[in-house]
Formats: structure tokens, C-alpha cells, sequence
């Protein structure tokens, strides 16, 4: 089975409702990513597999397309164009919902272009809802990201979870804080803006998502440790071990974007994540490269890190629950589909 057609079919399971996106256009930024563009195709294929029709524009930060859109883009079912969002976006184009995707999200990207992280994350955010309101666009979905929590580790009061109303620590003095301060800030500016031009509003807030299609080696924890063992290098772990982070594989993430599509609640934020897939970093990359039965690379760990150890319990998705979404992909099935994809591609 096509590793594509395998990640429909787990949305499928879902059985969520597509029928209100037929003829519908939507507007997806950051679509050459990989969740924007996974999401793109997925909801494309399933669409066609139902006999419905959707049409997706897409804005990319260059002219460069995703080698995956190009048969989308062939069959007439996608439209691309390179858009400065930090400038008045100027599109003939009226969509019905628009999917906010675009942002630097590579940790060693966003240290090494904090200017133009927090330009994408804040500017592009408004003139994109600004676009949206003349348009009177239905619905705006914003891709937040868990790093907007902070660090828990110093609050004692804190339980095994943690939802949506609670808040951890983040430093604005330190470089690496612009990526999750600016999330944070972009999803007031929805806020602001539902209050004053009435236009519905859903953040959704991902943690760490994983699958076939991700772009390997871009220093989060699950791309360089897929990276090693596809390269068949020793994998190098920085900082703290013990380090948690959540993980959740891409139909699931995929499945729960469109149950906030359809069902999520006015001007409110979720968590998209797999609780049960919480890991500390070293037992996260022991497992993978166990699944990949290479015994050839080896983990090497060291103190030195430039990030920041921020360090939280697991995250809470019971308000994403009672829409109807639960994650279906436990982590080994997920990361064996992931390894294997990258072994033979």
C-alpha cells in the first residue's frame, strides 16, 4: 500500500463528515511544509475518494513547490503562488476557510532568524486576517505550537497534565523564546481580531508531529534521530536527557485539524497531541533505533545545547476530545511507517 494512500485510510477511520467542503476553497499558507502540505494532499484524496470537490490555493514564502503538490497542481485541484505575507497581501482569490501554516519552526532556523520568525508569526498573522476579513472569509485556523507553555519545570503545583488555561515560564531576554513568544502573541492577535470583525477563530496547538514526508535533520529531537538512521550516523543528543517531549504522528494531527475545521468551538485554542506518547528525549531516540534494528549506530550524548531546556508534563487533549477526536497511531506503529518510508525513499 502507498505510504499516502495508508495515511488516508487511518483519516478515514475518523469518520468524520467531509460533505460541508464540497466545492469549498481554502486558503493554506506555508504550503510547502510538511504538515501543510500532508494535509493538503490527504484532504485532497480523501475528498476525491468521496466523490467531492475542493479547491486549495496555496502561499509559499519562494517559487520553489513541493515535489509532492506538483500532480495537485496538474490536476487543476491546487493553485501556488509565492507571497510576501509580511507585506498587504494583494490575492483575486475569496476563500471560504483559511489554514495558517506559515513560520520558520526549525529550532536552528528560528535561532539563527529570530527578526524574521517573529515578522512571519506576527505580521504575516495580521495581514493574513486582514486579507480574511475583507474576503469575509467563514473560519481562520492558526497553526500555534506548544512552545507557547514555556517551561514547567520550576511550577511545583502542576499535575501529570496540563491543559489549555495552564501557563509555564518563558524567558524574553533569551533568543531562542522568539518562536513560542510570538505563537503566543499571534493567537491574541486572532483574538483581537474575532472581537472586532466578528471572524471565527481556532489556534491549534502542536507539540512535537512526526511521519513520513517531514523534512529530516532540522534540529527538533524526532527529525534528526530519523535523519541518523536513514544516513545510518551515530546519533548526537545535546542538552538535558531528560528533557519530555510529546509526539504524535501525522494522520492523527491531520484528523484532528479537520475536526477543528468542522467542529471547533468559537475564538478557542487545542491541544493536538498523543499524551500517551510522552518520552524523554534519550528513550525517544532508544526506541526509534531499536524499530529500525541497526545495530551499527550508536547514541552519543553531550551537556552542550543552545536551546532552551524547556521541560513539561504530558499534555492534556480532553478539550479536543470532547469534539470527537482521540489519537489513533501509537508511537511504535508510527515511527516503524516512518522509518521504513525513509529506508526505501
Amino acid at each position: 500500500m502507498k505510504t499516502l494512500q495508508k495515511i488516508v485510510n487511518q483519516i478515514f477511520k475518523s469518520k468524520l463528515s467531509l460533505k460541508q467542503f464540497n466545492n469549498k476553497k481554502i486558503l493554506v499558507t506555508g504550503c510547502n511544509g510538511f504538515i501543510a502540505s500532508t494535509f493538503i494532499r490527504c484532504f485532497s484524496e480523501a475528498m476525491n475518494q468521496r466523490n467531492l470537490k475542493i479547491f486549495f490555493y496555496g502561499i509559499s514564502r519562494n517559487k520553489k513547490i513541493n515535489k509532492y503538490l506538483k500532480p495537485l497542481i496538474l490536476k487543476k485541484n491546487l493553485m501556488i503562488k509565492a507571497v510576501d505575507l509580511n507585506k498587504k497581501i494583494k490575492l483575486n482569490f475569496k476563500p471560504d476557510l483559511c489554514f495558517h501554516c506559515a513560520s520558520i519552526t526549525s529550532p536552528s532556523k528560528y535561532l539563527q532568524k529570530p527578526i524574521e520568525t517573529i515578522k512571519t508569526n506576527l505580521l504575516g498573522t495580521i495581514n493574513l486576517l486582514d486579507f480574511c476579513v475583507k474576503k469575509k472569509v467563514k473560519k481562520f485556523i492558526f497553526l500555534s505550537s506548544g512552545e507557547i507553555y514555556g517551561n514547567f519545570g520550576k511550577i511545583k503545583t502542576l499535575k501529570k497534565f496540563f491543559n489549555e488555561d495552564n501557563y509555564g515560564i518563558i524567558n524574553p531576554k533569551i533568543i531562542s523564546s522568539n518562536y513560542g513568544l510570538s505563537k503566543k502573541v499571534a493567537e491574541n492577535i486572532l483574538i483581537s481580531w474575532s472581537k472586532k470583525y466578528g471572524l471565527k477563530t481556532n489556534s491549534i496547538r502542536l507539540f512535537h508531529t512526526y511521519g513520513p514526508y517531514m523534512k529530516l535533520n532540522d534540529g527538533r529531537i524526532h527529525a534528526d534521530v530519523i535523519g541518523n538512521i536513514k544516513n545510518n550516523t551515530d546519533i548526537r543528543l545535546n542538552g538535558n536527557l531528560k528533557i519530555r517531549r510529546s509526539f504524535c504522528y501525522i494522520s492523527d494531527v491531520i484528523t484532528g485539524i479537520l475536526t477543528v475545521m468542522i467542529k471547533g468551538e468559537k475564538n478557542e485554542s487545542y491541544n493536538l497531541a498523543n499524551p500517551k506518547e510522552t518520552y524523554n528525549v534519550f528513550d525517544f531516540a532508544k526506541l526509534a533505533l531499536s524499530l529500525s534494528k541497526n545495530n551499527k549506530i550508536q547514541i552519543k550524548c553531550r551537556r552542550k545545547n543552545n536551546r532552551l531546556d524547556y521541560n513539561y508534563p504530558n499534555p492534556s487533549v480532553n478539550k479536543l476530545k470532547k469534539l470527537g477526536w482521540s489519537p489513533k497511531i501509537n508511537i511504535k506503529q508510527g515511527l516503524t511507517d516512518t522509518i521504513n518510508f525513509y529506508k526505501f525513499n
